[in-house]
């Protein structure tokens, strides 16, 4: 047998090695499997069943934040690239989170594509150090064609936030805020939310996350014809308005 030979021999048994060792993987139980693999801090999975290729977990949980109903599915084509594509979804219709997401480049710098997110504006506002008590209405729904984790937070983003038919309760009144979009971009690692400024409240303002504990924003309001009456007492909450009638907003 020549060596030429030998070596084409050598190459298909590798390849059959190599799926064999993939079916195993693919058909051992998920729960068995991700107990071997160390979480991010914060991170926990429960009631996992399925196998690691197509499973499901009952709850994630994220710093004490709950998701229900996680499903995925790895890609076996992607393997074949040695970049593994998984699928996810999650939530339901009755939670208050849900949507579905490509991940690849699985490691430090995942990037995470296609990503379709549906949450309750409640939900986020609650988050959120406001001057006055008040809870929100409608949906938060965020579309992301790509997000690549990077230091500090992003090496890239591509996305679109949006609020259609935006509204809160406050002081016992239903206030409409009209729709509010912002775009998603990573401005030198930190991730950078920029709010479009064709919205009712006069709001023009551009975030920047440099970690979950420091956020940095700067903008103005400036307060027109469609800006809600109920909301004008709030506005001695943020400082004085100059020159041009805007309320200088800065974090």
């Amino acid at each position: 047998m020549q060596l030429q030979d030998i070596k084409k021999y050598s190459a298909i048994g590798a390849g059959f090695i190599a799926l064999y060792l993939i079916f195993l993987i693919s058909s051992a139980p998920a729960d068995k499997l991700i107990t071997q693999v160390p979480l991010p801090k914060g991170v926990s999975l429960q009631g996992i069943s399925g196998s690691v290729f197509s499973g499901k977990a009952r709850t994630v949980t994220i710093n004490k934040y709950t998701v229900n109903n996680i499903e995925w599915s790895v890609s076996l084509l992607s393997l074949l690239t040695f970049d593994p594509s998984i699928t996810i979804n999650f939530g339901d219709r009755l939670g208050s989170v849900s949507g579905s997401m490509d991940l690849s480049n699985l490691g430090p710098e995942i990037l995470i594509e296609n990503a379709q997110i549906i949450v309750d504006a409640n939900e986020i506002v609650t988050q959120l150090n406001l001057p006055i008590d008040l809870n929100a209405g409608g949906q938060i729904k965020l579309n992301v064609a790509s997000y690549g984790m990077g230091k500090p937070v992003c090496a890239v983003a591509n996305g679109i936030i949006l609020w259609d038919n935006a509204n809160v309760n406050a002081m016992d009144e239903d206030i409409d805020l009209g729709s509010l979009q912002a775009s998603l971009s990573c401005n030198k690692g930190a991730l950078e939310v920029t709010v479009d400024p064709k919205n009712d409240l006069g709001l023009e303002l551009t975030a920047n996350a440099y970690s979950m504990k420091r956020v940095t924003a700067d903008g103005y309001l400036t307060p027109g014809d469609k800006f809600p009456h109920a909301l004008r007492p709030v506005l001695g909450f943020i400082g004085k308005k100059d020159s041009k009638g805007r309320y200088t907003i800065r974090l």
